[in-house]
């Protein structure tokens, strides 16, 4: 039980300096290819956009799943704390990243493909399912 408990702990160990890393790296790496397209396109950005382009933000959200692993190391005691703070963990670090990344589609989302100059063509669907279109050359 102990070698299980000890590979889920390394697992959501890792998970959490992953997220912590891509936070921390998307501020520099990430956000200036989005804050370019945006600035090609014209686009008029949403609150949650600009708030994703700043420095401070996405730092500060990839400090959350390190605090979650230190508070879920120091409180889980019992193997039932540990597979709950394990869940959290979990949670939490798939979570920071995702944040980031809506915050740059959102304006994306909130104008619409059109309003961006994307006239995509509607694709044809056939019991849901996406059959053709793309980018017109």
């Amino acid at each position: 039980m102990r070698s299980a408990t000890h590979a889920i702990s390394f697992v959501d160990a890792a998970l959490a300096i992953l997220a912590a890393l891509f936070c921390f790296a998307f501020p520099f790496r990430i956000a200036p290819v989005f804050a370019k397209m945006f600035r090609d396109f014209h686009a008029e950005l949403s609150d949650f956009t600009v708030l994703g382009l700043t420095h401070w933000f996405p730092i500060a959200v990839g400090v959350v799943p390190l605090v979650a692993l230190a508070l879920g190391r120091r409180v889980a005691t019992t193997p039932r704390a540990i597979q709950r703070a394990t869940v959290g963990i979990v949670l939490v670090s798939i979570a920071a990243p995702l944040t980031l990344l809506v915050a740059m589609y959102s304006t994306v989302l909130n104008q619409g493909m059109g309003d961006l100059g994307l006239d995509l063509p509607a694709g044809r669907t056939a019991g849901g399912r996406y059959l053709g279109g793309g980018l017109p050359r």
